[in-house]
């Protein structure tokens, strides 16, 4: 009830959007995606593809996983527009609530990303990641199937490529541990 859906949209059959949603025009909504309550899909974003989960045979040629699973999106989470969000392997993908992703965000299969974190313009979180609650990422940060604790912060243009732990700022290339600005006047005295 209540859900808008602009023009060109496309909703396949097996989708289930909640009450007070908005999906702007163009947005594609592939079969095994659920959407929560009063969640916003700007234009041009792709919800549930097919990923590049590809394995080489005996012989060098690709062969695509099956993705067997669907994606789910908690309720009040934004996603910006010319964004994908690819469908999960054998579980779900997954968007907590309240969650925000800006424009040109791809998240991989099998992700999940917890409540209330934001994912930056541009920005890439590789299959098999694993988000906790109240991360920020900046734009054009690159999560590679890693896990992240909560309330982690990640810098522009970070490649990520080991773990993290709750409560730290990584930043670089690849990405380390570097000093919070509040932390910083902490130690000298601010």
């Amino acid at each position: 009830p209540d859900a808008s859906v602009g023009p060109g949209a496309s909703i396949e059959a097996g989708v289930s959007v909640g009450a007070g949603c908005v999906i702007h025009g163009g947005a594609r909504l592939y079969s095994g995606t659920r959407i929560g309550a009063r969640v916003v899909v700007q234009a041009n974003t792709v919800l549930g593809a097919v990923g590049q989960s590809y394995e080489r045979d005996d012989d060098g040629e690709f062969l695509l996983m099956p993705h067997f699973a669907g994606i789910r999106i908690g309720d009040d989470a934004r996603i910006g527009a010319n964004s994908t969000i690819v469908r999960g392997t054998l579980q779900d993908t997954e968007i907590g609530a309240a969650s925000v992703l800006g424009n040109h965000v791809n998240v991989g299969h099998n992700v999940i990303i917890g409540q209330r974190s934001h994912i930056g313009a541009g920005s890439i979180v590789c299959g098999s990641s694993r988000l906790g609650d109240d991360c920020w990422l900046s734009p054009g940060v690159i999560i590679k199937s890693v896990a992240l604790g909560n309330n982690v912060m990640v810098g522009t243009g970070a490649v990520v490529t080991k773990a993290v732990a709750d409560d730290k700022f990584v930043t670089g290339f690849p990405a380390r541990e570097a000093v919070k600005i509040n932390d910083y006047n902490l130690r000298k005295g601010r």
